[in-house]
Order: C-alpha cells, then structure tokens, then sequence
C-alpha cells in the first residue's frame, strides 16, 4: 500500500508538472504570436514607407521636369523678345531707308 501510495503521489506530482509545462508553452505560444503579429505590423509599415518613399521620388522627378518646361519656358519667352526687338529694328531700318529715298528725292 505503501509502495501504491509512492506510486500515486509521483503521478501526482508528474501531472502536477506536465500541466505546468503545458501552461507554459501555451504562453509561449502566445507570446510567439504576438510577435508575429507586431512583425507582420512592422512589414506593413514598412511597405507603406516604401510606397511613399516612391510617391516622393516621383513627386520630385515631376518637380524636377517642371523645371526643365519652366526654364525652357522663359527661353522660348526670351526669344521671342528678341524676335519682337529685331523685327522693330527691321522696321526702323526699313523707315530709315524710306527716309533716305525721300532724301536723295528732294536732292
């Protein structure tokens, strides 16, 4: 009887055991979980900055062509003052030469 009673203490104390064990990879295993949630929380937000890391990229390329019209913009501009200044001087010339046509007229 003795010897039973060992016996079923031992079991006792063994189911004790493998229930603390069991406990304890339960909360492992939670634990495991949690951090594979705040890592796939962590690549979302990763993917996130990447995707707006590629907007801004993107921004800046049209900011940057932008300022290629805008400067090719004021050239064309600049040139057409300079159209517009050589057809007065054309026209000044052309008045100069009528002048003198009168001039050598009247002489």
């Amino acid at each position: 009887m003795t010897s039973c009673s060992r016996i079923i203490t031992s079991s006792s104390r063994i189911m004790t055991s493998s229930n603390r064990i069991m406990m304890s990879s339960s909360r492992i295993m939670t634990s495991c979980s949690r951090i594979m949630t705040s890592s796939s929380r962590i690549m979302t937000s990763s993917s996130r900055i990447v995707t707006s890391s590629n907007r801004i990229m993107t921004s800046s390329r049209i900011i940057r062509s932008s300022s290629r019209i805008m400067t090719s913009s004021n050239r064309i501009m600049t040139s057409s003052r300079i159209i517009r200044s050589s057809s007065r001087i054309m026209t000044s010339s052309s008045s100069m030469t009528s002048c003198s046509r009168i001039m050598t007229s009247c002489s």
